[in-house]
């Protein structure tokens, strides 16, 4: 999925019927929110346990929220981590 672009259809279908694709969209969010965390002056990597939570939640936007909310965190993780 390109920056900025909302998912497919298909997209959309496969996230809401697969665990599989939930937990690769709960994983993405996760990797590219750690990686946007040194632009919000985050020096420091989360731990383990931190990272546990971080998809944890992750887990549960993907898995209970609709995929435009899920859309909306993806666009806006990939903005903030793009150089400007």
């Amino acid at each position: 999925m390109a920056q900025g672009q909302a998912l497919s259809t298909a997209e959309k279908q496969a996230l809401r019927t697969s665990e599989e694709t939930r937990e690769a969209m709960a994983d993405r969010l996760v990797a590219e929110t750690v990686a946007r965390l040194p632009a919000e002056g985050i020096a420091r990597a989360p731990n383990g346990r931190e990272r546990n939570r971080l998809r944890e939640l992750a887990l549960e936007l993907v898995a209970t929220r609709s995929t435009a909310a899920v859309t909306t965190a993806m666009t806006r993780a990939r903005s903030a981590s793009t150089p400007k």
